[in-house]
């Protein structure tokens, strides 16, 4: 009964935080697995392959939410995905498999510190105008490059891509980092693909979520997978996804009704929050 119990109360927690993470990364265009991993994995009655794996799929159903406004998809870099997806999915199904070498304890303290870092980026996060107008001025065009074009929001962007070594190999160490830890893979591509690749603000959002989306999906039904294959009972992984796909299904769609947000203030509050969340779940790694 008390373990009955503790699932209960666990699914509406993770319900009512797969809201409000929902709401927020849908309307701000970010991963919601900053705050569902930490949430989950403290969570009573889930344990860890499930709580990774519900957080992952959570960020399947919010990204594809916020995909299909706003011309999102439509300013998705399809070149740069397609070279980079299917690296990121693959090793996110690698960094699923690999959770078995570290222990509970570890997991929730590797989980606390990725999302502290990512906390630590939204409140720092880039001045997007600043990035492109360096980006419009030849930033590194000295470098080898592939024009590209994309069109979106009623205008195109023209650019030149750089660096795609290099994005192929963050690509493998996001998704390894995702796959193993829940989180992480949206914030590496988008500070990637901005900073490095030099592509614009806003396409580098929209493919940053696609690829997160792919990503996100491969490792999540590994974990789901694997912890029915452990001893994860079928009721119980089909509740906590019930409970997962509704909260972060209706709040990105009520994300669509908000007035416009003061995206900077929010970014900022979002990034104390979910550093507080790593900390924590460091705490609750450290303290057996």
């Amino acid at each position: 009964m008390p373990n009955d119990l503790g699932m209960e109360l666990g699914l509406w927690f993770v319900g009512v935080f797969a809201l409000i993470g929902g709401l927020l990364a849908a309307r701000l265009g970010i991963g919601v697995s900053p705050i569902m991993a930490p949430v989950l994995i403290v969570a009573p009655g889930v344990s860890v392959r499930e709580a990774l794996g519900a957080a992952l799929l959570a960020e399947v159903f919010v990204q594809a939410t916020s995909l299909s406004t706003d011309d999102r998809m439509q300013a998705v870099d399809q070149t740069t995905f397609r070279q980079l997806a299917a690296l990121a999915a693959g090793a996110g199904v690698v960094g699923a498999g690999m959770i078995g070498m570290l222990g509970d304890s570890s997991i929730k303290v590797l989980v606390g510190v990725i999302a502290g870092l990512i906390g630590i980026v939204f409140f720092f996060d880039l001045d997007p105008e600043e990035e492109d107008a360096r980006i419009a001025a030849g930033w590194g065009a000295a470098e080898p490059a592939e024009p590209r074009a994309v069109s979106a929001f009623g205008e195109t962007f023209s650019y030149r891509a750089m660096r795609l070594d290099e994005a192929k190999s963050v690509a493998v160490g996001g998704g390894v980092v995702a796959g193993l830890l829940g989180t992480g893979q949206i914030e590496v591509h988008r500070l990637s693909l901005l900073r490095r690749q030099r592509i614009p603000s806003v396409v580098t959002t929209a493919t940053a979520l696609m690829l997160g989306l792919v990503t996100a999906f491969a490792a999540g039904v590994t974990h789901l997978l694997l912890a029915v294959i452990a001893d994860a009972s079928i009721t119980q992984v089909s509740s906590l996804l019930v409970f997962i796909v509704a909260g972060s299904s209706v709040g990105a769609l009520a994300s669509r009704r908000l007035p416009s947000l003061p995206g900077e203030i929010v970014l900022k509050g979002l990034g104390v929050f979910v550093l507080l969340l790593g900390c924590f779940t460091i705490a609750t790694g450290l303290i057996r």
